[in-house]
Protein backbone atom coordinates (compact mmCIF):
# COMPACT_ATOMS: atom_id res chain seq x y z
CA UNK A 1 0.00 0.00 0.00
CA UNK A 2 1.41 3.30 -0.91
CA UNK A 3 1.86 6.18 1.83
CA UNK A 4 -0.75 8.27 -0.42
CA UNK A 5 -3.46 5.60 -0.11
CA UNK A 6 -2.55 5.41 4.00
CA UNK A 7 -3.19 8.92 4.34
CA UNK A 8 -6.33 8.69 3.05
CA UNK A 9 -7.71 5.81 5.17
CA UNK A 10 -6.27 7.57 7.97
CA UNK A 11 -6.58 11.21 8.08
CA UNK A 12 -10.58 10.89 8.06
CA UNK A 13 -10.28 8.40 10.60
CA UNK A 14 -8.49 11.09 12.72
CA UNK A 15 -10.94 13.74 12.92
CA UNK A 16 -13.47 11.52 12.79
CA UNK A 17 -12.37 10.13 16.11
CA UNK A 18 -11.77 13.93 17.74
CA UNK A 19 -15.14 15.07 16.71
CA UNK A 20 -16.74 11.89 18.09
CA UNK A 21 -14.85 11.32 21.68
CA UNK A 22 -15.02 15.59 22.01
CA UNK A 23 -11.21 15.69 21.81
CA UNK A 24 -9.68 18.67 21.57
CA UNK A 25 -9.03 20.13 17.57
CA UNK A 26 -5.47 19.08 16.26
CA UNK A 27 -2.89 22.31 16.62
CA UNK A 28 -0.11 20.09 15.01
CA UNK A 29 0.84 17.46 11.95
CA UNK A 30 3.93 16.08 11.20
CA UNK A 31 3.36 15.06 7.08
CA UNK A 32 5.33 13.83 4.33
CA UNK A 33 4.37 15.79 0.90
CA UNK A 34 6.79 13.57 -0.73
CA UNK A 35 9.23 10.37 0.46
CA UNK A 36 11.14 10.25 -2.73
CA UNK A 37 14.90 11.61 -1.97
CA UNK A 38 17.71 12.15 -3.89
CA UNK A 39 20.06 11.00 -0.90
CA UNK A 40 21.06 7.69 0.58
CA UNK A 41 21.92 8.71 4.24
CA UNK A 42 23.55 5.92 5.67
CA UNK A 43 21.16 6.65 9.18
CA UNK A 44 18.05 7.52 7.08
CA UNK A 45 14.45 5.63 8.19
CA UNK A 46 13.34 5.78 4.34
CA UNK A 47 15.56 2.52 3.97
CA UNK A 48 13.04 0.33 6.66
CA UNK A 49 9.79 2.07 5.04
CA UNK A 50 7.30 -0.57 3.90
CA UNK A 51 5.11 0.85 1.21
CA UNK A 52 6.34 2.45 -2.27
CA UNK A 53 7.65 5.57 -2.09
CA UNK A 54 5.04 8.49 -3.61
CA UNK A 55 4.01 11.96 -3.46
CA UNK A 56 0.91 13.68 -1.10
CA UNK A 57 -2.26 14.89 -3.07
CA UNK A 58 -2.41 18.38 -1.66
CA UNK A 59 -6.09 18.17 -1.38
CA UNK A 60 -5.42 15.82 1.52
CA UNK A 61 -3.57 18.11 3.90
CA UNK A 62 -5.99 20.89 2.91
CA UNK A 63 -9.46 18.37 4.15
CA UNK A 64 -7.54 18.27 7.34
CA UNK A 65 -9.12 22.17 8.25
CA UNK A 66 -12.35 21.01 7.45
CA UNK A 67 -12.71 19.24 11.01
CA UNK A 68 -9.43 20.59 12.69
CA UNK A 69 -9.89 24.67 11.61
CA UNK A 70 -7.48 25.35 14.74
CA UNK A 71 -4.80 23.56 12.93
CA UNK A 72 -1.61 26.15 13.33
CA UNK A 73 1.78 24.23 12.78
CA UNK A 74 2.28 21.70 9.74
CA UNK A 75 5.83 19.59 8.99
CA UNK A 76 5.87 18.93 4.85
CA UNK A 77 8.32 16.62 5.52
CA UNK A 78 9.43 13.15 7.43
CA UNK A 79 11.41 11.24 5.18
CA UNK A 80 11.44 12.65 1.61
CA UNK A 81 13.42 15.55 0.25
CA UNK A 82 10.17 18.52 -0.08
CA UNK A 83 12.07 20.29 -3.28
CA UNK A 84 11.32 17.35 -5.08
CA UNK A 85 7.54 17.73 -4.54
CA UNK A 86 6.18 19.68 -7.77
CA UNK A 87 3.36 21.11 -5.92
CA UNK A 88 5.40 22.60 -2.78
CA UNK A 89 4.60 26.13 -3.00
CA UNK A 90 1.12 25.30 -4.20
CA UNK A 91 0.64 23.55 -0.53
CA UNK A 92 2.68 26.18 1.24
CA UNK A 93 0.41 29.14 0.28
CA UNK A 94 -2.78 27.23 0.81
CA UNK A 95 -2.46 25.88 3.70
CA UNK A 96 -1.32 29.37 5.05
CA UNK A 97 -4.32 30.42 3.45
CA UNK A 98 -6.25 27.87 5.65
CA UNK A 99 -4.44 28.48 9.11
CA UNK A 100 -5.53 30.54 11.58
CA UNK A 101 -3.57 34.04 12.54
CA UNK A 102 -0.39 33.24 13.43
CA UNK A 103 0.00 29.70 12.09
CA UNK A 104 3.30 28.18 10.74
CA UNK A 105 3.90 25.68 7.71
CA UNK A 106 7.43 24.74 7.50
CA UNK A 107 10.10 21.59 6.76
CA UNK A 108 13.86 19.91 6.94
CA UNK A 109 15.74 20.19 3.56
CA UNK A 110 19.16 19.10 2.45
CA UNK A 111 19.23 21.75 0.51
CA UNK A 112 21.05 20.15 -2.25
CA UNK A 113 18.56 20.91 -4.89
CA UNK A 114 18.41 24.63 -3.34
CA UNK A 115 18.94 27.70 -6.05
CA UNK A 116 18.13 30.79 -6.29
CA UNK A 117 14.50 29.51 -8.44
CA UNK A 118 13.72 28.30 -5.01
CA UNK A 119 15.25 30.86 -2.96
CA UNK A 120 12.10 33.45 -5.04
CA UNK A 121 9.56 30.83 -4.90
CA UNK A 122 10.31 30.41 -0.79
CA UNK A 123 10.33 34.44 -0.03
CA UNK A 124 6.77 34.48 -1.85
CA UNK A 125 5.27 31.85 -0.26
CA UNK A 126 5.17 32.57 3.28
CA UNK A 127 7.27 29.91 4.59
CA UNK A 128 7.62 29.98 8.25
CA UNK A 129 10.47 27.93 8.70
CA UNK A 130 13.43 26.28 6.98
CA UNK A 131 15.88 23.58 8.59
CA UNK A 132 18.97 22.40 6.92
CA UNK A 133 19.88 18.85 8.13
CA UNK A 134 23.17 19.20 7.57
CA UNK A 135 25.47 16.04 9.64
CA UNK A 136 28.75 16.71 9.27
CA UNK A 137 30.99 19.75 10.33
CA UNK A 138 33.83 18.38 7.42
CA UNK A 139 33.34 17.51 4.18
CA UNK A 140 35.33 13.53 5.01
CA UNK A 141 32.44 13.00 7.64
CA UNK A 142 29.31 14.93 6.02
CA UNK A 143 29.89 13.00 2.24
CA UNK A 144 30.64 9.37 4.29
CA UNK A 145 27.15 9.74 6.03
CA UNK A 146 25.28 11.90 3.37
CA UNK A 147 25.53 9.67 0.50
CA UNK A 148 25.49 11.81 -2.92
CA UNK A 149 25.64 14.97 -1.86
CA UNK A 150 28.43 17.24 -2.15
CA UNK A 151 29.95 18.72 0.93
CA UNK A 152 31.23 22.19 -1.05
CA UNK A 153 27.73 22.70 -3.23
CA UNK A 154 25.52 22.10 0.21
CA UNK A 155 27.40 25.16 2.23
CA UNK A 156 27.42 27.69 -0.94
CA UNK A 157 23.88 26.64 -1.33
CA UNK A 158 22.82 27.61 2.42
CA UNK A 159 25.28 30.71 2.32
CA UNK A 160 23.85 32.18 -0.80
CA UNK A 161 20.07 31.61 0.71
CA UNK A 162 20.98 33.75 3.79
CA UNK A 163 22.33 36.16 1.89
CA UNK A 164 19.66 36.56 -0.05
CA UNK A 165 17.06 36.52 2.52
CA UNK A 166 19.27 38.93 4.30
CA UNK A 167 19.61 41.32 1.23
CA UNK A 168 15.93 40.84 0.90
CA UNK A 169 15.37 42.14 4.47
CA UNK A 170 12.90 39.50 5.37
CA UNK A 171 12.46 37.75 9.01
CA UNK A 172 11.32 34.46 7.27
CA UNK A 173 11.66 31.72 7.09
CA UNK A 174 12.91 31.27 10.30
CA UNK A 175 16.33 29.40 9.86
CA UNK A 176 17.92 26.05 11.64
CA UNK A 177 20.49 23.63 11.23
CA UNK A 178 19.53 19.92 12.52
CA UNK A 179 22.46 17.44 13.29
CA UNK A 180 21.89 13.80 13.59
CA UNK A 181 24.37 12.99 16.48
CA UNK A 182 25.73 9.42 16.52
CA UNK A 183 28.70 7.64 18.26
CA UNK A 184 31.52 9.15 16.04
CA UNK A 185 29.93 12.04 15.19
CA UNK A 186 29.53 13.04 18.74
CA UNK A 187 33.61 14.88 18.68
CA UNK A 188 31.94 17.08 15.56
CA UNK A 189 29.30 18.81 18.07
CA UNK A 190 31.36 21.49 18.82
CA UNK A 191 32.37 22.22 15.10
CA UNK A 192 28.80 22.19 13.74
CA UNK A 193 28.20 25.37 16.08
CA UNK A 194 31.50 27.16 14.70
CA UNK A 195 29.88 25.75 11.35
CA UNK A 196 26.55 26.76 11.51
CA UNK A 197 27.84 30.55 12.57
CA UNK A 198 29.40 30.47 9.57
CA UNK A 199 26.84 29.71 7.25
CA UNK A 200 25.01 32.66 9.08
CA UNK A 201 22.33 30.19 10.66
CA UNK A 202 22.13 30.46 14.91
CA UNK A 203 19.79 27.70 15.60
CA UNK A 204 20.74 24.36 15.86
CA UNK A 205 18.28 20.86 16.61
CA UNK A 206 20.40 18.16 17.80
CA UNK A 207 18.92 14.47 16.89
CA UNK A 208 19.47 11.36 17.56
CA UNK A 209 20.25 8.23 15.01
CA UNK A 210 17.13 6.60 14.39
CA UNK A 211 17.74 4.09 11.77
CA UNK A 212 17.80 1.34 14.55
CA UNK A 213 14.35 1.26 15.30
CA UNK A 214 12.23 -2.09 15.07
CA UNK A 215 10.79 -2.40 11.68
CA UNK A 216 6.85 -2.69 13.84
CA UNK A 217 7.38 1.30 14.07
CA UNK A 218 7.02 1.74 10.51
CA UNK A 219 3.90 0.10 10.55
CA UNK A 220 0.29 2.06 11.15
Amino acid sequence: MSFKKILQRIIPRLVETSEENQLPSLKQVFSSVTDRCNLSCIMCPRKKLYYEYNDIDAYILEKLFDKAPELSFVSLQQYGEPFMYKDLYKVIAKLKNLMPEGGKVGFNSNATLLNHIHSDKIFNSGLDILIFSVDGATKETYEKIRIGANFEKVINNIKTFVESKKKAGLDNPSLMMNYVITEDKIKEIPLIVEFSGQCGIYTIHYNYDRSNYDKAYYYF
